[in-house]
């Protein structure tokens, strides 16, 4: 009676041992079967950013010889270059003539002298900025004015012109974009026109860079051919702007004649 009863235990017991030896080869293999797919799974995501980051640099290849082969910004680039040789020569000779003058004991040459003339047509909303004379603090002073036409107190068409006259240091003229506004000369008949969305963006701009004086900013009213003048300093010496506005041919909009003097301490204009 006991010999078949421990024969069955013994059969149970291998089946068992059979059992759970399959079962730990099959959590193995399961093992395994997960880190090779975990492993597939990096290497897919591996390949997707390879694949992303080569499509990126292929675009900006691409762009990179769109632009290489754009006319117009070959033009762009080579005048930036050009306004910043100009601007480093300039600060260079600024530079050395003050060191020559401290070293003498004698005071820095005057700015040069400068007139600006012409006429600006501008549309309705559209301001003009003129000058970039050199300032005897090295920096350059420009105007800008803007003028509306409104109706006077007596009925009559009258032009309102508001204006402001600022000084920007020299380094910061290519973040404004006056850069190649700069007189070194007597004359500086070169005058920019500008939009209203263009002339806020500069007022903003200006506001944030150091240094930016704000020499004055009066307002000033006239009748369509009369002149007004913006006048800044004093009889020892000077600034004076006279406008004419008339309006443009076709009813709208301006054509605003200025004349820009500078006048020195010693009552000679520039």
């Amino acid at each position: 009676m006991n010999k078949p009863r421990t024969l069955l235990l013994v059969i149970v017991a291998a089946i068992a041992a059979g059992a759970i030896f399959f079962l730990v080869r099959e959590h193995q293999e399961l093992q395994r079967l997960r880190a090779e797919n975990a492993a597939l799974r990096q290497e897919l995501a591996d390949a997707r950013a390879a694949l992303e980051e080569l499509e990126r640099l292929r675009r900006q290849n691409a762009a990179l010889s769109t632009r290489a082969g754009d006319p117009n910004e070959l033009a762009r680039l080579r005048a930036d270059s050009a306004a910043l040789r100009k601007l480093r020569a300039d600060l260079e000779k600024q530079t050395t003539a003050t060191v020559a003058a401290r070293a003498t004991n004698t005071p820095p040459a005057a700015p040069p002298p400068l007139t600006a003339k012409g006429t600006a047509q501008l549309k309705p909303g559209e301001s003009f900025v003129t000058g970039g004379w050199l300032m005897e603090d090295g920096k350059r002073g420009f105007a800008l004015v803007t003028p509306t036409l409104v109706n006077g107190t007596d009925g009559q068409p009258t032009v309102m012109m508001e204006s402001k006259l600022f000084a920007i240091p020299e380094v910061a003229l290519a973040e404004v974009g006056l850069d190649l506004m700069v007189a070194d000369g007597r004359n500086a008949d070169n005058h920019g026109v500008t939009d209203g969305a263009a002339t806020r963006s500069l007022l903003q701009r200006l506001g944030k860079i150091q240094g930016v004086d704000v020499l004055s900013a009066p307002s000033i009213a006239t009748q369509p051919g009369r002149d007004a003048t913006i006048q800044l300093g004093d009889a020892n010496g000077g600034l004076n702007l006279r406008l004419q506005p008339k309006i443009g041919a076709n009813g709208q909009g301006f054509d605003l004649d200025f004349d820009l003097g500078l006048t020195l301490s010693n009552g000679a204009k520039k």
